[in-house]
């Protein structure tokens, strides 16, 4: 039998015949002698054990000899590295092979034998989404935490609820709640694997299984919750208990599911206390990676000793700015709508119109409430951005808001200010309700001309004296075409496009202010680069929709004759449909009817002359609304911004969020509608009744009724109720009968009267109604 031989490097002589392995660095020394089989090799840290096996065969499946290596010669054996322990099964004949176990355990370091020893006991998935969750004897886990989590979806899956009966930060203990059940579970710090182990387990429970339990509680539902509010944020009330009662098979209460979803929205959304202190990072992360855009943050400190609370913040991106000015026309739009958050305040707004009728946002502001120092503050931010209105000839269209006219009139003295018409109307309409007076209303705003508005103005008047006086309140070129200004090249009567984007982030504005932001920067962003790859895959001189509106116009040209008045270009003509007769002047660019001038877009006028020379009508469209000034608009782009993980810290004190009295009752989500506008009911089949304005049948005064009526009785009162008549069934009793009444009240002394005692007045408490802006969907 061979022998194996293991020397240190004080054993190794020059005279003995070794051979030097390089093994991790170090140098090691190995010498085979005699035999002419080896089994195999084993190198772990610094031992090793050769055996050798007397039939002189190899275990093929332990094998660690190098092929190259000529055994039968006697040459020396390269010793290959063992991963594992594992590995040091050495021989493969049951009888000579042989390993010492006590060379195993000096092989093996203190860290491998704690690894052994975790080994043993089954560990805790962390990652068992719900339903899967499982318990066990032995069962590790690293904190009591997670066990508590563990046991709570694991008898919530089940249906079964129970209790912790001990709950501490060394042990819990858990116990089923129903008489009877001897389910219970145990866990406790174990000094053996230096974690927390189950010692005792006792199941499976014996109870009935319940649809509602304890132990889903508002953390517990809103921990559910939070995923599926990410992947669906408008999940509203009803579906959170549809998805309980389908995917978790729980059934839970109203005020527990608004409870819930409020705390996951917190989750998801973040606090609106704490992202107002993160508002100074915010704004220097957006400057930092937008540069040359505007970022106003205004606080409110009264003493050095207090700490700052928000007041207002502007934003306005550069990218919007320039795309403003390279393709959208001088119509801008200003608006507000109201934050439904738990501080409310309000958003105002800028925005214009692209040639192709898309509305385009340029800056937007968070203020406590609108007024004219709001305002004031806004357009002083704004003009600031894009240019004074003496250079510029800025045309402004807003609805009738409070203190912007005089914030208008006091930065932009002299700049056409359009009201919107739908505002006048609604307005109109709830003074006059009559159809007949809202169509000429209608009639007067939709003039292109002076001659034909004070026409419909005259009908008006003889139609209702008092709506003709009341619309000349307004000035014409406030609400009618006839009075709007050529240059902006847009004919709008309402204020549409700041309705758009208040509908489009009607969903954003209850959220905290970054997320909020943080929402609209990211529609603003999708927006710009949706119409910037619509527009590069255009193929046209002009916009889509201005192409449709000179479609609509050719065909109308065939209507009307041209007839050329003989001038050197021939470029001017009197245009017949008789008895209506209209001149043009393509060198000018102008119509009678001023929709040519109004518009930019040839009117048909325009467009029979057009084709009585052979031109192309669109070379002559106004160049706001071709292809150029449409690629042009979307070529800036908003730059992302990092998570907030990475934001620049600034050295600013936090900000308190604003004071702000909360009214009682549920938030209100829904805005409440104004006169005119469709319901959005669900029964759209049915017309809603309208009920008349209630009057007391005692004293006759409207607004209340007999039970709160401290007034008393008229006699045209009295007239109107007793012709009402009295009805009295064969069962009725003597004090079922209506008593008589006399001019002072009911008649005392007869048999089948009632005494009536006088009303007990109640005080009725003030309601506060919000007015909220109109919003109309795209």
């Amino acid at each position: 039998m061979g022998k194996n031989v293991l020397r240190n490097d004080d054993e190794v002589g020059e005279e003995d015949n070794l051979e030097v392995y390089d093994v991790d660095g170090q140098e090691d020394y190995f010498e085979y002698e005699g035999t002419e089989h080896v089994d195999s090799g084993v190198y772990w840290n610094s031992e090793c054990i050769f055996n050798e096996d007397a039939e002189g065969h190899l275990d093929e499946e332990e094998e660690h000899i190098d092929e190259g290596s000529d055994l039968e010669n006697g040459e020396h054996i390269v010793v290959s590295l063992s991963p594992t322990t594992a590995d040091m099964v050495i021989s493969s004949d049951e009888e000579q092979g042989y390993i010492s176990e006590e060379l195993v355990d000096n092989c093996i370091s203190d860290d491998d034998k704690g690894d052994d020893e975790l080994g043993k006991y089954p560990e805790f998935d962390e990652n068992a989404t719900f339903g899967e969750v499982q318990l066990e004897l032995q069962m590790l886990f690293p904190n009591l935490t997670m066990f508590k989590k563990a046991v709570t979806d694991y008898n919530v899956s089940i249906g079964r609820v129970f209790k912790f009966v001990k709950n501490d930060n060394e042990r819990v203990r858990a116990k089923c709640r129903s008489e009877g059940c001897k389910w219970e579970i145990y866990c406790s710090w174990s000094n053996e694997v230096k974690t927390f182990k189950v010692k005792k387990f006792v199941e499976p429970h014996t109870c009935a299984r319940g649809f509602k339990n304890k132990q889903a509680n508002k953390k517990w539902l809103a921990a559910q919750l939070v995923d599926e509010l990410r992947s669906y944020p408008t999940m509203s009330a009803h579906d959170a208990f549809e998805w309980f009662k389908r995917y978790r098979g729980i059934h839970v209460d109203d005020y527990q599911i608004y409870r819930a979803m409020r705390l996951a929205r917190k989750i998801v959304e973040g606090s609106e206390k704490l992202q107002y202190q993160k508002l100074w990072d915010y704004c220097e992360e957006l400057r930092r990676r937008n540069p040359n855009s505007t970022f106003g943050l205004k606080v409110h400190r009264p003493t050095l000793e207090l700490p700052p609370t928000f007041d207002r913040l502007y934003i306005c991106f550069n990218a919007n700015v320039q795309g403003f000015k390279a393709g959208c026309r001088p119509l801008i739009g200003l608006d507000e709508c109201f934050l439904k958050g738990y501080y409310g305040g309000q958003l105002l707004s800028a925005v214009a119109q692209d040639g192709n009728q898309h509305f385009y946002v340029i800056a937007v502001a968070v203020v406590e409430q609108e007024s004219r120092d709001t305002w004031s503050w806004f357009l002083t931010n704004f003009l600031g951005d894009i240019g004074q209105y003496s250079d510029n000839g800025w045309n402004f269209i807003s609805d009738q808001q409070k203190g912007l006219k005089l914030a208008l009139e006091e930065l932009c003295p002299g700049a056409p200010h359009r009201n919107c018409v739908l505002h006048i109307w609604r307005n109109f309409y709830n003074k006059f309700k009559n159809m007949e007076l809202t169509k000429q209303l209608w009639k007067c705003a939709r003039s292109t001309t002076m001659v034909e508005f004070e026409h419909n103005m005259m009908i008006m008047k003889r139609m209702n004296e008092d709506a003709w006086a009341w619309l000349k309140r307004f000035k014409p070129d406030s609400w009618s075409k006839a009075g709007f200004s050529d240059y902006p090249k847009n004919d709008n009567l309402l204020n549409n496009t700041c309705e758009q984007f208040n509908s489009k982030i009607v969903k954003f504005r209850g959220k905290p202010i970054i997320t909020m932001l943080e929402e609209i920067r990211c529609y603003l962003m999708g927006k710009m680069n949706k119409h910037r790859l619509r527009a590069n895959s255009f193929v046209g001189p002009i916009y889509p929709v201005a192409q449709s509106r000179l479609d609509k116009f050719r065909k109308d040209s065939s209507y009307w004759t041209p007839e050329w008045v003989g001038d050197a270009d021939g470029y001017k003509f009197q245009v017949w449909k008789r008895p209506q007769c209209k001149v043009v002047d393509l060198g000018a660019g102008t119509c009678s009817c001023r929709m040519w001038q109004l518009t930019g877009i040839l009117c048909a006028h325009a467009i029979a002359c057009m084709a009585y020379n052979n031109l192309e009508p669109e070379k002559y469209v106004h160049a706001w609304y071709s292809t150029e000034r449409w690629r042009a608009t979307y070529v800036p782009y908003i730059e992302p911004i990092t998570s907030e993980s990475d934001w620049h810290h600034t050295e600013l004190l936090p900000i308190e969020p604003p004071a702000f009295k909360r009214p009682s009752g549920r938030p209100k989500q829904k805005r409440r509608q104004s006169q005119g506008e469709a319901s959005n009911s669900v029964n759209s089949s049915n017309a809603t009744r309208k009920y008349g304005e209630t009057h007391c049948s005692r004293c006759g005064e409207a607004g209340h009724n007999i039970r709160r009526c401290t007034n008393e009785a008229t006699n045209d009162a009295l007239n109107r109720r007793g012709n009402r008549r009295t009805t009295r069934g064969p069962n009725a009793s003597d004090s079922q009968v209506e008593a008589p009444l006399g001019p002072s009240g009911p008649i005392v002394g007869s048999q089948d009267s009632i005494i009536l005692g006088p009303s007990v007045p109640v005080s009725l408490g003030s309601i506060r109604s919000a007015s909220h802006s109109s919003a109309q969907v795209d």
